[in-house]
């Protein structure tokens, strides 16, 4: 039987049930817990919700909703934070390489560093794109989420400065 069916197969309608603030931890954890095809089939039942006008129906698709977006904004926060990661890492790695070139200077690699063909002289200044966890739009997209619900000016300004690091990651892969 149909969720649908299950939901609207009884006769008479109720109204649905209020919820507690104590039942709130139970269901963020589980929509937190969701995979990509369960969010998918709540999607779909959402749409098919949308088409029956009753209480319950707008009470479950107000729930679902509420879920969704908070799943999503889970996902967003954590791409964001692995991005974050990625950046520390990227930078230490910059800081390496720059000081093995320094150990190791000659006058080849000085006058392409000069003419700006090296690979050190990216690492001054940008990231190799490969070190990203994700996609550049999917972290775009992540940061840009984040920005639309956030309050706080501190996160707001570190979200945009993470949306700047962003054009710093390029393909350094033809320069090595």
């Amino acid at each position: 039987m149909s969720l649908l069916k299950k939901l609207f197969g009884k006769k008479q309608q109720s109204e649905p049930k209020s919820r507690t603030d104590e039942d709130l931890p139970k269901y963020t954890q589980y929509f937190e817990s969701l995979d990509e095809d369960q969010i998918k089939s709540l999607e779909k039942l959402s749409d098919k919700l949308k088409k029956h006008q009753s209480n319950k129906a707008e009470a479950i698709q107000e729930f679902m909703d509420a879920g969704l977006d908070h799943n999503k904004i889970k996902k967003a926060e954590r791409i964001v934070n692995e991005y974050g990661q990625a950046i520390l890492e990227a930078t230490e790695l910059n800081k390496r390489k720059v000081k093995e070139f320094g150990e190791k200077v000659d006058t080849s690699s000085a006058k392409a560093l000069q003419d700006k063909k090296a690979i050190y002289y990216h690492l001054m200044n940008k990231f190799d794109i490969r070190l990203l966890p994700y996609d550049k739009n999917t972290i775009k997209e992540a940061i840009e989420l984040l920005l639309e619900n956030e309050t706080d000016e501190n996160r707001i300004e570190q979200l945009r400065t993470g949306l700047l690091y962003l054009d710093d990651f390029i393909d350094l892969s033809d320069l090595e």
